[in-house]
């Protein structure tokens, strides 16, 4: 059996099993895995089809790596990168942020490896921006507003959804929380526009800066 049919026969005994996500966002509120909630099982079934994984960071390349080696036929493997991002944890040691770049890079490389699918950011943002669309409107519609005002009113709250859809498609949760801390931010549902777009644009000097 090739590699690529290990791994393909690894994917599928993965979706068979019914891991559950225990992290969760307070911020943007929602769902997602962790390592602890895949790693375990993704480890059974590698032993059982003969597969072992080797994780990397190459500072000098910014790039992450995930190898996956096929322990019945040597130098036989698949390699999958990520840009190499430094974690910046508000007030940790350098330690610290190693560690949680780590942890990040390590989730998102077994994300992409065994195709575990995460749907609840989309999920989310989607009950997010029926909700803000729809207590704008409500608004609107029980005041003495003029229609000006109503179009106005609604152009927000579709500017404010747009803006926490492309905030959230980042994925980049450490630098989110530590930007939401650091602008006195609850939650993006309760940001103002303005707010938002000011994590927008920091969030996109960091995802530049990653490529």
């Amino acid at each position: 059996m090739s590699i690529y049919k290990k791994l393909a026969e690894a994917r599928v005994k993965l979706q068979e099993t019914d891991i559950k996500k225990s992290g969760f966002n307070k911020f943007t509120n929602f769902k997602y895995f962790e390592l602890a909630d895949f790693l375990p099982t993704i480890n059974k079934i590698n032993l059982e089809l003969g597969l072992c994984t080797k994780f990397d960071i190459d500072e000098v390349a910014k790039i992450a790596t995930l190898e996956i080696f096929d322990m019945d036929k040597e130098d036989s493997s698949i390699i999958f990168t990520v840009p190499y991002v430094p974690s910046e944890i508000k007030g940790a040691i350098d330690i610290q942020k190693l560690g949680g770049s780590i942890t990040y890079l390590r989730r998102y490389l077994f994300v992409i490896a065994y195709e575990i699918t995460d749907r609840d950011v989309v999920d989310a943002l989607d009950d997010t921006q029926k909700t803000t669309v729809n207590n704008q409107k409500t608004k609107v519609n029980t005041s003495n507003s003029s229609v000006n005002t109503k179009k106005n009113i609604e152009d927000e709250a579709t500017r404010k959804a747009k803006c926490i859809k492309a905030i959230v498609e980042f994925n980049l949760d450490e630098d989110l929380q530590r930007l939401l801390e650091e602008n006195k931010i609850e939650a993006l549902n309760n940001a103002t526009l303005e707010q938002l777009e000011i994590v927008w644009k920091e969030l996109n000097k960091i995802k530049k800066g990653a490529k």
